[in-house]
């Protein structure tokens, strides 16, 4: 049983989705729902099994966020940005990175779909195919390999069933701590905006992708504080206070996405021995919090988000040309990695905490 990920290309090729490397919207825009659905079970059938041979090389897993999903920030922008780093970094230093099939949110065997064909699903299924489709060179070489989780297990189940009962413990230990810390410092805003509530959170920076997340909330949110609403409703928008920030709960919901990232790559990591690898301070912090393995709580090979300056031609070349000089150039590849895994050792425990904000992270 194996990943076959270019499979994944072909089949965006053979149901006319991709056409000479570009995404054909016109054709997306003219499917049907069922055919939109089907092909989307189709791919996470495909990416939903675990080799059963070892995979050997340096091996890492993506964190959700830096896969290119949209649960970070859902601007195409930015999660083309995130997936462009995550591709630029495996080509040069990785021999296979495991990356969150976004799509499998999407398909009716293993997600969650609409019940009915609406703009919004199929403006979200544009995206998530854009991001596809500027991967595809690295997807097709076997460098980035889509995973989606079995069917019989969402997400997060997937992610418990991995985790031994240690590992648990330090999560929900870490949960605490982290929610006391969001807590302190959230602060919330609520507008409300064409009969919908809206809250804006703002706080702690390492939380917060573009400094703040917004949220829509039920239309029960303020039912216990009907002269708040009506206030709302008045004003349009108004500052939450504490007692109704720690009603509304929105910071934990923050800190649950966080933690469902780490669980996410400490299961594929004990799957398939692969490294974590991710962009986020807090995403790091938590890794370091629930690893069981002493070893693998040190954090003892790190690279700053703007590691693409140590070779500075490789953000102006494209990702398929980029792969292109991969393999012609084999072993001028293995002295970047080598050189480049120096110098990160170089750097002192005490620098990477407190100066790298931002930063891949590898365990070995």
């Amino acid at each position: 049983m194996k990943i076959h990920t270019s499979n994944v290309i072909e089949l965006l090729r053979r149901k006319g989705i991709i056409k000479r490397g570009r995404l054909q919207k016109n054709r997306l825009a003219k499917m049907s729902f069922a055919s939109l659905l089907d092909i989307l079970d189709e791919i996470t059938q495909v990416t939903s099994l675990i080799p059963d041979t070892k995979i050997t090389g340096k091996i890492h897993c993506a964190s959700i966020g830096l896969s290119g999903a949209a649960s970070e920030c859902s601007l195409l922008t930015c999660r083309k940005e995130r997936a462009d780093e995550l591709a630029r970094f495996a080509v040069l230093y990785s021999d296979h990175v495991f990356f969150h099939n976004f799509l499998s949110h999407l398909s009716p065997s293993f997600g969650h779909p609409p019940d009915i064909d609406t703009e919004d699903f199929r403006l979200q299924l544009l995206d998530d195919f854009e991001i596809f489709t500027y991967l595809q060179s690295p997807i097709e070489s076997g460098i980035l390999i889509p995973y989606s989780t079995p069917q019989v297990y969402c997400l997060s189940c997937f992610a418990r069933s991995q985790i031994n009962d240690e590992a648990s413990k330090r999560i929900r230990k870490a949960k605490h701590t982290l929610n006391k810390m969001l807590m302190k410092s959230i602060d919330i805003r609520l507008d409300y905006i064409d009969e919908e509530i809206w809250a804006e959170c703002s706080g702690n920076t390492l939380f917060f992708e573009h400094n703040s997340m917004n949220f829509a909330l039920d239309d029960d949110a303020l039912v216990d504080r009907p002269r708040l609403f009506r206030q709302l409703r008045r004003d349009g928008s108004l500052h939450a206070s504490k007692a109704l920030t720690r009603d509304l709960a929105l910071h934990e919901r923050i800190v649950e996405s966080v933690l469902y990232s780490a669980a996410y790559q400490m299961a594929v990591s004990e799957l398939t021995g692969a490294d974590f690898l991710s962009r986020r301070a807090i995403e790091v912090d938590v890794l370091q919090r629930v690893a069981c393995d002493d070893s693998m709580s040190t954090m003892n090979s790190i690279i700053a988000k703007n590691w693409t300056n140590m070779v500075p031609f490789v953000g102006d070349v494209a990702l398929r040309n980029l792969v292109k000089l991969r393999y012609r150039e084999r072993h001028s590849f293995v002295q970047y990695r080598a050189a480049l895994d120096e110098a990160i050792s170089a750097i002192p425990a005490s620098c990477i905490k407190f100066r790298l904000i931002h930063a891949f992270t590898a365990r070995n």
